[in-house]
């Protein structure tokens, strides 16, 4: 386990799609897992198994997203008339990615 994977907590990405299983990009195109579906690769198979592979670049983005929302919510607030003891747009959307988070990293949803 390296100390990147550690740090994580999954093998780090990218990941790819072969047509068989999802590989890590490391120097031995690592097996992260086995794809099992119908014999002929069909169109919900292969999106399935590309959603699989972006994951690590998903979760990465979701990160960010949710650092950029929460300072963007933070600014609205202090620029909100006084008296303003929150400022809902986009709460929501950052608990969602909040909890996305958590699952993905073995937490509670």
């Amino acid at each position: 386990m390296t100390t990147e994977t550690m740090k994580r907590g999954h093998t780090p990405g990218p990941w790819s799609f072969d047509g068989h299983g999802i590989n890590c990009s490391d120097e031995y195109h690592t097996r992260i897992c086995k794809v099992h579906g119908k014999t002929i690769l069909n169109a919900e198979f292969e999106a399935n198994s590309l959603l699989i592979a972006a994951a690590p670049d998903l979760l990465a983005a979701l990160r960010d997203a949710r650092i950029a929302l929460t300072f963007y919510r933070e600014d609205m607030l202090r620029a909100a008339a006084p008296g303003t003891r929150d400022y809902p747009f986009g709460i929501d959307a950052e608990n969602n990615a909040r909890a996305a988070i958590a699952k993905a990293q073995g937490g509670a949803a």
